[in-house]
């Protein structure tokens, strides 16, 4: 699956191709573009009004590459919720009608964001993809500050101190363990109290790990969030291509005006989409911003600004968690409407309104989540018929990922624990031999089906393969977990803290997870004759007894591994260490159907 263009030269379609003998140039025939605006229905979305209705008429043609969904975001309070991974997160389930007939629906959108950042490039990450309010990955500098934190250990202020990997002990992002529990070793402990200096990857910009000098020369109002600068709203946008495979035929022409388009988005819960995070105060000279979580009157204290009593409402409402401020507004598509010839638009109506028909392929997704415990052996069972699926993926995190308002939602995890994956549908085992054993297999694979595989000096994909695993991408003084540097392990039992100082930390370790390179682990398996390919050339089910069973096999999990540095739990990775906590298993079917048009009425063979 690709989320780029490529460079095919696109004259007349295919399903198309007898309209004009001998095939002229599709594009010749266009006399005019206009960019048109599609509002949705409402004036303003939330947590409450989630279902967002949006036609798209037109007596012109849609060029699908130019279609893109525009939002304004806001939240009530700046810079204290992040929306993870920009608008494309907040979307969960997603269908378009042509004709008033469903041709695709999505459950999830956010589910496809693994197979995107296995797909698009730093570049498009950087652009569009930044855009849309997407950072994970983006390639940031780290600050690196010689203050120190010289608080006592049994003396120190877990509220105000924004340094909690300096400490030798106590102040520890700790290793989440089996029910939740966790130890109090620490993980890739600073014992140099600097961050790390260097080329990293990040959430957002807020990647900051040190604590201020305390002079007030340095601070300034609270910064820039989610929210702009003067308290209006963020545009985010994306393109329709990300979420419908209608969209991503490339430099194709719909005939909007023989088949009205209904796009219907149903935005996830709020609790499923962002994290709270402190308010924070950015220092003048580098502008790295410092949460904070308590109110400071005083001008001689040392170690925070002077905030005025604004930060004691703010914390009331992210500690509630039936907290859901956010709101979209101007929600709306923007598009290229063509107009053709008159001839060419004759012909394409008398098909349309025949028995001829116009006819197209796509491919699309679907999306199974399920609930599932760890064990050494997971069979993931699928009974859905397809005519031509080309790929099944597969993913894994913790349940606790879905829902926590203080963890991260789309990172995908266990690829340090997996040790072996093989699908089979019907009689067809895959691979054929025996299971992919490896994580370089598994990685291959996984290319395979996305088209990326053997693209030399063009290779698609941010996520490398030790992030693919879980691990650094490289090590800083021999530490090969170092946080400031790779990201923090999620501590499952700091997030449901209710109250004393764990209270406070999971508002400041919430604010530093977005920094962390999280794994990004997918199984793939691809069922197609031809890799990558458009030709229908996927594997059919239908009118056969079909199951579709992944089996996946994970290491056993034994507790007293995770803090022995010798054993194969603890081998340097930033997942391996839940436990046997509750999984989400998500699989995604990628298939392709087939839309016709034909005498006013819109049919799909899936």
């Amino acid at each position: 699956m690709s989320y780029e263009g490529d460079s095919q030269i696109f004259d007349i379609p295919t399903n198309l191709s007898n309209i004009v003998a001998p095939p002229t140039s599709y594009d010749k025939s266009i006399l005019s573009r206009d960019e048109i605006r599609f509002n949705a229905q409402a004036i303003a979305y939330n947590n409450t009004a989630r279902d967002i209705t949006i036609r798209l008429n037109s007596a012109g043609y849609l060029d699908t590459a130019t279609a893109y969904l525009f939002v304004d975001l806001k939240v009530d309070h700046t810079n204290c919720q992040i929306l993870e991974e920009g608008l494309f997160n907040l979307i969960g389930q997603a269908t378009i009608s042509v004709a008033g007939k469903i041709v695709e629906r999505i459950e999830d959108v956010s589910e496809l964001l693994p197979l995107l950042k296995h797909s698009c490039t730093q570049e498009w990450l950087q652009t569009e993809g930044k855009m849309g309010g997407q950072y994970r990955y983006c390639k940031s500098t780290g600050y690196q500050t010689s203050i120190v934190n010289d608080d006592a250990v049994d003396a120190n202020n877990d509220s105000i101190n924004v340094a909690l990997m300096n400490q030798v002990s106590g102040d520890t992002v700790n290793m989440p363990r089996a029910n939740g529990t966790y130890t109090t070793s620490s993980i890739g402990i600073n014992t140099v109290d600097k961050i790390y200096l260097g080329q990293t990857v990040s959430h957002n910009s807020m990647n900051t790990s040190a604590k201020g000098s305390g002079t007030h020369d340095f601070w300034r109002d609270l910064s820039e969030g989610t929210n702009k600068a003067d308290n209006t709203a963020r545009t985010l946008c994306v393109p329709l291509s990300l979420i419908f495979g209608l969209f991503r035929q490339h430099n194709t022409y719909l005939p909007v005006r023989n088949m009205p388009l209904e796009i219907k988005l149903t935005l996830k819960q709020y609790a499923e989409s962002f994290i709270h995070v402190p308010p924070c105060v950015s220092d003048k000279i580098q502008g790295r911003p410092i949460p904070v979580t308590e109110d400071q009157t005083s001008a001689t204290h040392a170690t925070e600004p002077v905030t005025g009593t604004v930060i004691a409402p703010i914390m009331t409402n992210l500690k509630d968690n039936n907290f859901a401020g956010y709101s979209l507004t101007n929600v709306h598509i923007l598009g290229d409407i063509l107009t053709p010839a008159p001839a060419l638009v004759s012909k394409i109506d008398s098909m349309a309104a025949g028995n001829t028909g116009i006819s197209m392929i796509i491919d699309t997704y679907n999306v199974n989540k399920q609930p599932v415990q760890y064990s050494e052996n997971i069979n993931l069972v699928s009974t859905r018929s397809y005519s031509h699926l080309k790929d099944v993926f597969t993913t894994f995190k913790p349940a606790e990922l879905e829902t926590n308002l203080f963890l991260q939602k789309t990172d995908r995890y266990y690829g340090s624990v997996v040790e072996s994956v093989s699908t089979q549908i019907g009689s067809k085992v895959m691979p054929s031999t025996n299971p992919a054993d490896s994580i370089n297999e598994m990685f291959i694979n996984l290319r395979k089906c996305l088209g990326i595989q053997n693209n030399i000096g063009n290779s698609r994909g941010v996520v490398s393969l030790n992030s693919y695993q879980g691990k650094p991408d490289s090590l800083n003084s021999g530490c090969k977990k170092l946080p400031y540097s790779h990201g923090y392990i999620p501590n499952i039992k700091m997030a449901r803290a209710t109250s004393g100082s764990d209270e406070a930390k999971k508002f400041l370790n919430a604010h530093l997870l977005p920094s962390q390179a999280h794994s990004n682990f997918v199984i793939g398996t691809n069922t197609q004759r031809v890799l990558a390919s458009s030709s229908l050339s996927g594997l059919n089910s239908i009118g056969t007894s079909y199951t579709c069973t992944t089996k996946v096999k994970f290491k056993r999990f034994n507790p007293a591994d995770v803090t022995d540095s010798s054993s194969s739990a603890n081998n340097g990775s930033l997942d391996n260490c839940f436990g046997d906590l509750d999984l989400i298993a998500t699989q995604i079917m990628h298939s392709d159907i087939l839309v016709s048009i034909s005498n006013g009425l819109c049919s799909v063979l899936e």
